[in-house]
């Protein structure tokens, strides 16, 4: 049963970086909702025929948001921890075979292969080849893919079973390419301090499902699935999963209209304060947030700098947004008159970072702004 839907608003659709202030073939921004299953406490968008459309051509397309796995300094780490995971919780590799599902580049299963001595298989709609250099073998299709009949003794899911519209189908047919025995090993973004704080920067349209651990738990169990183990990574806001009934604890997603709408005034009146004053966002986690507060308030936003460690995003736009993407360095040498720190998973380290360039009474922390309500 799904109840509690939510109106959030008018959201930019961001699939990949782009080098000017728009996607040149899909929109710029869509609408976006949110519904909540009191069955399993998961979160999930409202998916409309045109959303899917949209979300198809991206998905052929390949975007590179931030996500993709590869050997750079910032992504780098989530693959070593997913590793780590599989290596805990799957043993004897060698010689194994696995599946990873929306392999991206191949990366993961390049390592996996060269690590561990697994046999890997990549399945990935996107047109990665231009980015790829790992040498796997990746079939170019959706799953369930008519290439693919045999079955596996890993399937991998890593960042994927977000983007999954219906999950009891694509777990279904999981269990069917699975030998006996065999593991499903799921990575998801974790947004339970997300949703408690009701902060809207979680969403995108590719991500369809907002997993906790309970939701992740409840889901798998619904569908077939015992979990041999959960955990949340020490590195990010992450939950690493190697798939006994328990009720959902709907308090959390079930107070997120009400914290969100209390975040959202209290981050509205806190650009509002400064709005004769230069504000650097480090990074652009609050574009859904400025986006609906540009529609919805009329707020200008030239007073706005975009900072990101990425070098995958510097130079370049977001949707919707005239404001180039600088790196640390560039904001150091001109610093804003004040700071609004939006991560969580980093909050602490770029606090250091960032005390070091103005003084703290001039930072803010999206965190406290928010719980501050």
């Amino acid at each position: 049963m799904q109840d509690n839907q939510i109106f959030v608003g008018n959201i930019p659709f961001v699939y990949k970086i782009n080098s000017c202030p728009s996607n040149e073939s899909l929109p710029d921004s869509m609408e976006f909702s949110i519904t909540i299953n009191n069955e399993t406490g998961l979160l999930s968008q409202l998916v409309n025929s045109r959303t899917e459309m949209v979300l198809a051509k991206a998905y052929s397309e390949g975007g590179l948001i931030p996500g993709v796995s590869d050997e750079t300094e910032i992504r780098k780490p989530y693959a070593d921890k997913l590793i780590e995971f599989v290596n805990e919780n799957v043993e004897y590799l060698k010689g194994k075979s696995v599946l990873e599902i929306g392999c991206g580049t191949g990366y993961l299963l390049q390592r996996l292969n060269t690590e561990t001595g697994a046999n890997v298989l990549g399945l990935e709609p996107g047109d990665y080849s231009a980015h790829s250099k790992y040498n796997i073998e990746i079939i170019r299709d959706f799953f369930p893919s008519k290439e693919i009949s045999e079955k596996f003794d890993v399937i991998i899911l890593s960042f994927l079973l977000e983007h999954i519209v219906d999950l009891s189908s694509m777990l279904s047919n999981i269990s069917k390419h699975l030998v006996d025995g065999g593991k499903l090993i799921i990575a998801v973004p974790d947004n339970e301090d997300y949703l408690m704080l009701g902060d809207s920067s979680i969403f995108l349209h590719e991500h369809i499902h907002y997993f906790t651990k309970s939701s992740l738990l409840e889901t798998l169990n619904r569908n077939g699935f015992t979990v041999n183990a959960i955990e949340k990574s020490k590195y990010s806001k992450v939950l690493f999963c190697a798939c006994s009934p328990r009720l959902p604890d709907l308090r959390l997603v079930l107070g997120f209209e009400r914290h969100y709408k209390i975040g959202m005034e209290h981050l509205y009146s806190l650009l509002l304060e400064h709005s004769n004053k230069s504000i650097g966002v480090y990074p652009a986690r609050i574009i859904n947030a400025l986006q609906i507060f540009r529609d919805q308030k009329g707020l200008e936003l030239k007073n706005i700098r975009f900072i990101n460690d990425d070098a995958h995003l510097q130079g370049k736009y977001y949707p919707g947004f005239d404001i180039i993407i600088e790196n640390f360095q560039d904001f150091s040498e001109n610093p804003t008159d004040i700071v609004i720190i939006t991560t969580l998973s980093f909050e602490s380290l770029l606090l250091e970072k960032v005390k070091k360039v103005v003084s703290e009474d001039r930072i803010f922390l999206l965190s406290k702004i928010y719980l501050n309500s």
